[in-house]
């Protein structure tokens, strides 16, 4: 590894750019030790660990407020240009949890969850646990990508029995490139 453009024989740095060709031999013979969680390792324990501590508390609402407050650290970061890494702690993400809505007990359980996960004491990069560039809503027979700075426009709402998400249409729809009309006398 280099730290200020000089060897440090004391730290070693690996990379590989797809995580499915890690050459476990090499990193056992070489390293002896177990390696850190992958980023998205990491996203997909994140991801557990707040749905199962939020149980059927876990809205489309309070998932938005999770990541839109996870994805303002990352940009304040980004724009104080600070050079040590960003990092919070579970305890940290689980006070973002209770300001979002989320319980007493639901916030604890989350930590307890990420003890499990991570370890005791861990930090955690914000980058590896969100996609702060994009949110995703996928059901069964749809997938739905939207710009974070637009994902508090779509509304999770029950309305007939039907479970269904609202989307305001302002002047301009399109239909894979194609301009369509929206008829408002449908309703």
């Amino acid at each position: 590894a280099f730290d200020n453009r000089s060897a440090n024989i004391y730290n070693a740095l690996f990379y590989s750019r797809k995580e499915g060709e890690l050459h476990q031999e090499f990193i056992d013979a070489i390293f002896h030790t177990d390696l850190p969680m992958s980023a998205a390792e990491q996203r997909e324990a994140f991801e557990s660990a707040l749905s199962e501590s939020l149980g059927s508390a876990c809205s489309l609402e309070i998932v938005q407020a999770i990541h839109g407050q996870l994805a303002a650290i990352i940009e304040e970061h980004r724009e104080t240009k600070d050079p040590e890494p960003l990092t919070v702690s579970p305890c940290e993400v689980s006070k973002i949890i209770l300001d979002c809505g989320a319980s007493e007990e639901q916030a604890e359980a989350f930590q307890v969850a990420c003890g499990e996960r991570f370890g005791v004491g861990a930090v955690l990069n914000p980058a590896n646990l969100i996609d702060a560039k994009k949110v995703e809503l996928k059901t069964e027979k749809v997938s739905l990508s939207i710009d974070p700075e637009y994902s508090h426009l779509v509304e999770a709402k029950v309305i007939d029995g039907q479970k269904v998400l609202i989307i305001p249409v302002e002047n301009h729809l399109e239909f894979n490139g194609v301009a369509v009309n929206v008829n408002r006398d449908k309703e």
